[in-house]
Order: structure tokens, then sequence, then C-alpha cells
């Protein structure tokens, strides 16, 4: 019931929040909310129009803007250049060995992507390099063509372009260029330059577009996510099939351990410890399998392994389940331990830090097995109080202590790794362990294939019916996705989350929280409703601030240490028809702001 009316109330929120925008001026179309504009490469395209005028009005407007675009009119003329005249580049590096590079092309080829009769000369003295610049800028000839970067650790940065004897260095004018990511090679700078059809000026958060009818359009904010109709393809697309593949694989392999008689001899050493915190099922419910095998997944941070075997354990538990449509406490309880997100090996966060550059990829390691720990400590203990659970019993308490332990020989060991080694262990943990499983599973199966057999099937055949289980979940839980991923998509593109982050952030600010840390909020505040969204704010704090800033690291905490918990909701309630979720939605809320608060804690702490 608290889902439905949150559904309902974001959806109307955000529609009355899009209308005002308009209705004062704020906002001048609302296309990006129906069709979005995301699938472009291009991230000044991924903005918020608010505006479009003509030239003669920002001419009276803004005379500094518009004298801008009249210091790029050469754009066309520099696209055709370089199709038709030798174009000269200039890279210079910091390296040791290479200090920097000069090339030459006659023209480009675009029909057939060739650079014609190319030639480089590489410097290993700065001095030489800076000879070969002025020796060639005495000899320019007027039509001639020349772009002039640095080589930095992220890539090509264009620092000035000479066309038709007129030169640009204006950071706001090659902006346009200089787009993260940047392109690795000279090859793909020019094909960027040459993909730029109209002249764009970049003022601060401003972007002003000049379109090939002469208006200019006026935009701001980067959009993150797609609209209502890219959002349903994308949730078919690049959700909903890739997770179809998993859950027909997995099924096939629940349906092994479930025919081979596996399933009920683990349930029985199961059963001590989960009929103390689920005790409203039997002893040796199947459930307690596909418990297990989810929350292992979440430990060793194979997410997707993760969501077949907690739509199993949701179904196992529904068949006990009297009310139908409400979820039972068994759910409940899973849900939420599930949502907490215990991570061992948080390989993705570790991938992410190493992609930007960071010192150590490794180091937030820990403090993300801490958090996560603490989270899913305090949805325990949150269920438990709720449903009159007394944890203060030998199997529950022995449980804890054993996965303490686990945490500190693993860390320990981890500890004196390189950092090589660090990376290519932590990396290589969690999908050895899960092949391992799997191929237990089968060798397990092949030398008791007479049970298969006395079934009137085989190995094979179990495992086919199984994976045609796994079809029919997929297409279960499809609408919930859809329903509850458009309404994000809503409620982000609307502006009312920006408008609640950035009041939250002021808010912080405004109690003296350290800046370090509200720069990181927006992740924190944005992870329960969207990982795609999450991510793209931690990449940006790490840009921005570093990735061994304070706010990088607790930008990667908040996304490594917790769920996108709207998300899961649908799916897994989506899979059992479950309409009621009772008070799922508010404790795994507050279980995300456990691991928020603990994030900040230990990260502070950690690497103060």
């Amino acid at each position: 019931m608290a889902l439905s009316r949150f559904w309902t109330f974001i959806i109307v929120a955000s529609i009355v929040s899009l209308l005002f925008s308009v209705l004062t001026g704020n906002q001048f179309s609302l296309d990006h909310i129906l069709t979005g504009n995301t699938r472009d490469d291009d991230r000044l395209k991924r903005r918020l129009v608010i505006e479009e005028m003509t030239q003669e009005h920002l001419q009276q407007r803004d005379p500094g803007t518009f004298e801008k675009f009249n210091q790029i009119k050469p754009n066309a003329a520099f696209q055709k250049s370089l199709k038709k005249t030798r174009l000269h580049a200039f890279v210079s590096s910091a390296t040791d060995s290479v200090k920097g590079q000069a090339y030459s092309w006659d023209y480009i080829d675009q029909t057939n992507g060739v650079y014609l009769n190319p030639q480089v000369s590489t410097f290993t003295n700065e001095a030489a390099f800076g000879n070969a610049i002025i020796q060639f800028r005495s000899g320019q000839v007027e039509h001639a063509c020349a772009i002039f970067c640095t080589l930095t650790a992220g890539g090509l940065r264009l620092d000035s372009v000479s066309s038709y004897g007129n030169s640009t260095t204006d950071a706001s004018l090659l902006r346009r260029y200089n787009l993260v990511p940047l392109p690795v090679k000279m090859e793909d700078m020019l094909k960027r330059m040459l993909n730029d059809d109209n002249p764009v000026i970049c003022m601060n958060d401003t972007v002003f577009d000049m379109k090939t009818s002469g208006n200019i359009i006026v935009s701001t904010k980067p959009i993150y996510t797609n609209g209502i109709l890219q959002t349903c393809s994308w949730v078919v697309t690049d959700l909903w099939i890739p997770l179809l593949g998993i859950l027909v694989f997995l099924c096939g392999l629940m349906n092994l351990l479930k025919e081979s008689k596996v399933d009920e001899k683990l349930a029985r050493y199961l059963s001590p410890f989960f009929r103390k915190i689920f005790p409203e099922l039997r002893d040796g419910h199947p459930a307690f399998n596909y418990m297990t095998l989810n929350f292992a997944a979440n430990f060793l941070g194979l997410d997707n392994a993760a969501t077949p075997f907690g739509l199993k354990a949701m179904e196992s538990m529904q068949e006990d389940n009297k009310d139908k449509d409400r979820a039972s406490n068994s759910q409940v309880m899973f849900l939420s331990l599930h949502a907490a997100g215990l991570t061992l090996i948080p390989t993705s966060i570790i991938g992410y830090r190493a992609v930007m550059n960071a010192s150590n990829p490794a180091d937030i390691m820990l403090p993300i097995i801490i958090t996560s720990f603490v989270g899913t400590l305090a949805a325990l203990i949150m269920v438990s109080f709720k449903q009159k659970i007394n944890l203060l019993n030998k199997p529950v308490v022995l449980v804890v202590l054993i996965a303490t332990a686990l945490f500190a020989v693993l860390f320990a060991y981890i500890h004196q790794l390189t950092d090589i080694s660090k990376n290519r262990f932590t990396g290589n943990l969690g999908v050895g362990i899960f092949l391992i499983i799997i191929a237990a599973i089968l060798t397990y199966c092949f030398f008791n294939e007479k049970i298969f057999v006395r079934n009137g099937s085989n190995v094979f055949g179990s495992f086919v019916e199984g994976a045609k289980e796994g079809t029919t979940t997929a297409f279960r839980i499809l609408p919930y996705m859809i329903a509850m991923l458009v309404a994000i998509s809503i409620f982000r593109n609307s502006g009312l989350m920006n408008l609640i982050m950035d009041g939250m952030t002021k808010m912080l600010e405004a109690l003296g929280v350290n800046k370090d840390i509200t720069n990181a909020i927006p992740v924190a505040l944005l992870r329960p409703f969207s990982s795609g969204g999450a991510r793209a704010f931690m990449f940006d704090a790490m840009q921005h601030y570093g990735a061994d800033s304070l706010t990088g690291r607790l930008a990667c905490l908040f996304e490594g240490a917790a769920e996108t918990t709207f998300y899961v909701i649908a799916v897994y309630y989506g899979a059992v028809n479950v309409k009621d979720t009772r008070y799922s939605l508010p404790v795994m809320l507050l279980a995300d702001l456990v691991c928020v608060i603990t994030a900040i804690i230990v990260c502070t702490f950690w690497f103060a």
C-alpha cells in the first residue's frame, strides 16, 4: 500500500512541477519528458531547453555571447578545409620518453574514413618540439589548418585551433571538443571536430546552440534520464532482456538442485539459523537454499546472479503465504536483508575507481564491507523488532561472530597484497567461487543421474524445464519494472528530484557539515531510486574532486554499500504479485539512511 501511494504521488507531483515550470517560463519544452535524448553521444545535447531566440534578440540581450558566435564563424570553413587542404596537428606530452609529436595529412577522405599521406614526427626533447612549432608558424600558408593538443592522463585535450588565418584559444569555445571521455587518438579528435555541425557556446552551466535555421537554443542542466518512451524501450532492451537470459540459465541450475534433492539436504543444515530469523517457515523450507545463494551472490558482488536466486526465494515463500496479495513476515525480512546489500567483494566499485586513476582502487573495500554490514544489521534489528523476533540466541550470534571473523581474516590477507595483486584477487574471488558452485552442481548431478532417470528425465532435460520457469518469471516482472522506472524517469526529469537534492545539500551546509561530505550527498539521495543515475553522479564526483578525495571515496561508498530500493521492491514483489508491501519500504529506506550515516563516519575516520 505504501509503495502504491508513493508511486502515485511522485508521478502526480512531478507532472504538476513540470506544468508549473512551463507556465512560469523556467522551461521551454516538455519534449524531453516524453522522448528524452540521452541516446545522443554528445552530452551538450542532453540538456533541458529553457529558451529559443533569434540572433537579433541575443545581440540585444547579451552582446558578449553574441560576439562569441562571430569568433567561431570560421567553423564551417575549418570543416571544409579538413577535407580539402593539408592539416597539421601538434601534441605536447609530459612523459619521460616523448615530449611531443607533430602530425600532418594531405586531407581526409570522409567517405572511406582514410587519412591520406600521414606523416608523424616524435620529439624526445622539449626544446626541439618547441622549435618545430615555431618553424611551422613562421612558414604557415593562409589556408592551412592546425590544431594544438596536450596529452593528459584522460586523453587528448584541445588547446587551440588555427583555421584560415584565425586562431581560437578560448576554453569556452573549445569546450565542446573536450567533453569527457577525451579522445585517445588524434584521429578520434578530428572525427569529433568534423561531426560538429553547429556553433555551440558554453558559458558556465548554460549552453547556446546555433541551429541551421539561425535561431539559438538556450539550455541548462544535463538530463541524466531517458524520457517516458525511451525508458520503456530501455527497460526492455537493456535491462529486461539481459535479465531474461540470466534467469533462464540460473533457474535451470536451481531446478537441478531441486530434482537431485540437494536443496533438501542443504535446507536441513541451514534450518537452525534461518528458523530463528524466519520463524513462520517450516524446517527444511526450500526458500532457505535460495536465500543462501542470493546472499552469497550479493556477498561476492555478483548482483546479476543474486536476482534469480532472490526471485525463487520469494516464489517459494509465496506458496506458503495465506494472503497472496499481502507480503508475509518472511518476505519482508528477506527483502529487507537483501536490499541492505551485504558485500564482501565490491568488484564493480574497485573497477570504477581504477578507471578514474585512483592511486589504490581497492582501498575502499573495507569501508564498504563495514558500511554494508552495519546496514544489514540495522535492517535485521528493525524487522525483528517489528515482528517480535528474539535475536539473542545461539545460532544468530554464532553466525554474526563467524561473519565478523571471516571479514577480519580476509581483510588481513588482502591488506598485505600489492596493489596489482589486490585488484587481481578481488576481481577473481567472487567469479571463481560462483564458477565452482556451478561446477559442483553439475558434477553432483552427473554422478547421480539415476535420480533424474527415476523421474523420467535426465540432467539436460531437467535443466531445460527449469529454464522455462525463468522465462515465465521474467515476463511476470516486466510490467512492474516498467511502472517503477518510468515513474522515476518522470521524477528526475521534472526537476523535482534536483530541487530536493539541492535543498538537502544546502541544509547540511547550513548545519556546518563538511563540504567534502555534502558534495557526495547527491549519490546517496539518488541511490534508492536509480543505480545508473547515482553511478553518473559518482563518476562526476571523482572527476571533479579526484578519485582519492574524501568526496570521491564517499561517493563510491554510497554507491557500493546500498541497493536500488524502489527497483528491488517493484521486481521482487512484482514477481509474486504482492500488492501490499506493508512496512518494507520504510524499513529499507531507514536501512539506507543508516548506511549513509555509517559511510560518512567510516570514510571520514578511515581516510582522515
